[in-house]
């Protein structure tokens, strides 16, 4: 059994009649057992010998079948890839055209997407196996034979309007021709009741809000209103009395009937105390807004943007402060300053037009200037109303109520020279109190 193979082919069997037979070739028992072992040994040699041959053999055959099967499935794939490739370039078929138009039956529009090349879908061929770099490059490759923009130029269309144009290394233009439109931001246009927004290269119109009034302004210009049509009252009603009492006989003792003109001069004080005092409430008004209110440049353009798009409290305290400054409370300090301001109420009224964009600092100080100064004109309004009523204005006058800056104002010496003069020292000059900072005189209030 440990001699023989499984059949007659096998190496052990053969092996073992190969040793069979020197055992049986004659000459003594040594002899031909040795010669019965080398039989067997070389059989078994030569049969390990083919078998490993084989084995070699089979190998390489597996090699060279697996191998040849790899280079088939890559053709295949190259192939399946390929077909892929095409179709995301070919033009749409009538089935395509149907499910890109979305409409049953035949119609015109998926007529002419027939034939017509689609979008590429680089997610759609990703997921069906199409490598990455292969669809980066069918995506660039749909850019072979464009220019390439080297640098832009600054320049103008045929109409005016600001343009970027593309050029390439040669200086030829790279896509629209034209260049590429630029935009300008719109410039706003207060327009009084409005703000418009216009094109600063066109000048069109692109849009505009209406300027609204806040209800604390419209509050305030009421009370204001009600005050002034109280003020006409009582002034009609004193006209109505001196002209009966003159038309009677009567009038001061002192003066006799009260001329038209002392009337007038009459009913001109008496306006002047009620607007002093509406104006001084508007004032006090604006200082309790002036720490919520927009300050530095465009600070009225902004608030009103604000107010139109929903407001806020700064918004509104700015719009409050505007109005209570450089409108009613503006027009007020021009009738109670008259014709002929002086030097510093001048300068109040020019501060005050432009109040709005300053800071909460110089705002406050323009207001307590501008009561200051209205203040003193009532305080000689009241004076003269009171002389006039008495009989003295004709006789005495009324003087002016001197500033403190005024009151307390140094002598001018003889020979003012830079030398002789102080700096930061208010001096009485022929145009008024004014301080002198060193190099000039500056009028005070």
């Amino acid at each position: 059994m440990g001699l023989l193979g499984d059949s007659f082919g096998d190496p052990r069997t053969m092996a073992t009649f190969q040793m069979a037979a020197g055992l049986l070739g004659g000459g003594n028992f040594g002899q031909a057992t040795a010669r019965g072992l080398t039989a067997y040994s070389d059989t078994m040699s030569e049969a390990n010998k083919a078998a490993a041959l084989k084995e070699e053999r089979d190998h390489i055959k597996q090699q060279r079948e697996s191998k040849a099967a790899k280079e088939q499935a890559a053709e295949a794939e190259r192939i399946r890839l390929q077909g892929l490739i095409r179709g995301a370039l070919a033009g749409a078929t009538p089935q395509q055209a149907s499910g890109m138009v979305g409409q049953l039956g035949p119609t015109q529009a998926k007529q002419d997407m027939i034939g017509q090349r689609q979008p590429i879908d680089a997610n759609a061929l990703l997921a069906q196996g199409v490598p990455f770099e292969q669809v980066k490059q069918l995506f660039e490759a749909q850019n072979l034979g464009r220019s390439e923009v080297a640098r832009t130029v600054e320049t103008m269309d045929a109409q005016g309007r600001p343009t970027t144009l593309q050029v390439d290394k040669f200086g030829q233009p790279v896509g629209n021709a034209g260049g590429l439109p630029q935009w300008k931001a719109p410039v706003s246009v207060n327009q009084g009741d409005r703000q418009t927004f216009i094109d600063p290269v066109t000048l069109q119109a692109k849009g505009s809000f209406g300027v609204n009034e806040t209800p604390d302004g419209r509050a305030s210009r009421a009370v204001t209103m009600r005050g002034q049509n109280m003020t006409d009252a009582r002034a009609r009603e004193r006209f109505a009395f001196d002209q009966s009492t003159a038309a009677r006989g009567g009038g001061n003792p002192r003066t006799g009937p009260m001329s038209v003109t002392l009337q007038k001069e009459l009913l001109e004080s008496d306006d002047i105390i009620q607007s002093s005092g509406s104006v001084v409430r508007a004032l006090q008004t604006a200082k309790a807004q002036n720490e919520k209110a927009y300050e530095g440049y465009f600070a009225k353009g902004r608030a009103q943007l604000v107010s139109n798009l929903g407001g806020s409290e700064a918004a509104d305290a700015t719009i409050d402060i505007d109005n209570l400054m450089t409108g009613q409370g503006l027009d007020q300090m021009k009738a109670i300053f008259g014709a002929a301001p002086t030097e510093g109420e001048r300068k109040i009224l020019m501060d005050m037009q432009a109040s709005v964009d300053k800071t909460p600092k110089q705002r406050e100080a323009i207001m307590d200037r501008a009561i200051a100064a209205a203040q003193r004109r009532a305080t000689f309004a009241k004076s003269k109303a009171q002389a006039i009523r008495d009989g003295s204005y004709l006789t005495e006058g009324v003087q002016l109520p001197e500033t403190p800056a005024a009151s307390n104002a140094q002598p001018m010496p003889s020979n003012p020279t830079a030398s002789t003069l102080r700096p930061g020292t208010v001096y009485q000059t022929s145009r008024g109190a004014a301080k002198w900072d060193g190099m000039q005189f500056n009028l005070v209030e």
